[in-house]
């Protein structure tokens, strides 16, 4: 199970909220902060479900698109991209995995179970609660995947 560093509220638009400083400082000291779109930076942010590592390796993967695209800033359409090409490592999961991240989310059930969906890609988070309390949650990049299995159970 992770930790992870505090994201920006998932309700909220990306457009409302700024990046958390952990996040911009890690901009700042790669000397991007110039060449990167604050949306940008909340979109790397929030899909990294605030795992430093995670957000580092988007943050590189969008430079390579840019420089590979002759771009001179990171732009919002980068950072989707580059968030649409993580996404796909979470097609890989079996309906068992997708069932135990849907429950995990929703039921706080499974808990025995987790560490069969605790591989890369990283399918759990844990966060603490308003109450104090370590909650899980399913990753930011799994979210999609949960949902469309979720979608395929009603319609079972």
């Amino acid at each position: 199970m992770l930790y992870p560093v505090d994201i920006a509220d998932r309700s909220l638009p990306l457009d409302i909220h700024q990046p958390t400083p952990v996040f911009l400082g890690i901009v700042k000291n790669a000397g991007l902060l110039d060449l990167i779109e604050p949306q940008a930076v909340s979109y790397l942010a929030y899909y990294s479900g605030g795992i430093l590592r995670n957000f580092v390796s988007s943050l590189r993967e969008a430079c390579k698109h840019v420089y590979m695209d002759g771009e001179d800033k990171i732009a919002m359409r980068t950072a989707e991209s580059v968030i649409q090409s993580a996404r796909q490592s979470y097609n890989s999961y079996s309906m068992n995995e997708l069932q135990l991240l849907s429950e995990l989310e929703t039921d706080n059930t499974g808990l025995g179970h987790a560490a069969t969906v605790l591989r890369s890609p990283i399918g759990l988070l844990v966060n603490l609660g308003n109450d104090g309390e370590e909650k899980l949650r399913v990753h930011p990049l799994a979210e999609l995947a949960v949902s469309k299995y979720r979608r395929r159970l009603s319609r079972a």
